[in-house]
């Protein structure tokens, strides 16, 4: 039962969630949330830093309370520009 459970929240979050790439080095999670609730109510947004750096790696993580949230960004929101540079958005599976 657990692992059932466990499987459908893993594929759940997956449909749910997009990947961001070429994000501005700017670009704070308030920025990249705000953006992204144009396609949808988003729950929880992460921009991926270096562990020894700490400095941005470019991408990120969008997460949406439904799929539709998800599809719409990817559809809507990939290649357009977010404070100065063409973002690609994909769902987090791909």
């Amino acid at each position: 039962m657990f692992a059932q459970r466990f499987l459908f929240t893993s594929i759940k979050i997956i449909f749910t969630t997009c990947k961001v790439g070429n994000l501005p080095y700017q670009a704070t999670e308030e920025d990249l949330g705000n953006y992204f609730m144009q396609s949808g109510n988003v729950v929880n947004v992460r921009i991926v830093y270096d562990r020894e750096t700490r400095r941005p790696k470019g991408f990120g993580f969008c997460e949406f309370d439904s799929e539709q949230g998800a599809s719409d960004a990817v559809n809507r929101l990939n290649g357009t520009d977010f404070l100065g540079r063409q973002i690609r958005v994909n769902h987090a599976n791909k």
